[in-house]
């Protein structure tokens, strides 16, 4: 799985981070439709919690997910 553009967030003593979903493929520049996220208290294991959001939960959203 490639994601780009982490988005640390601390919360106690665990680490949540949001990353957009790189999909792209051959010449795409990038393609990403989603954001997911990852929690950890170790920084060595990660939890996946899925995707949080997609691009298109925004109306004014055209196509693709930008940096978090």
């Amino acid at each position: 799985m490639f994601t780009a553009d982490p988005a640390p967030l601390v919360v106690g003593d665990t680490v949540y981070l949001y990353v957009g979903q790189d999909e792209a493929k051959g010449s795409e520049l990038f393609t990403m439709h989603r954001w997911l996220a990852y929690s950890s208290r170790d920084l060595k294991h990660w939890t996946p919690h899925g995707p949080v959001m997609q691009a298109t939960d925004f109306r004014w959203a055209v196509r693709d997910a930008w940096a978090a």
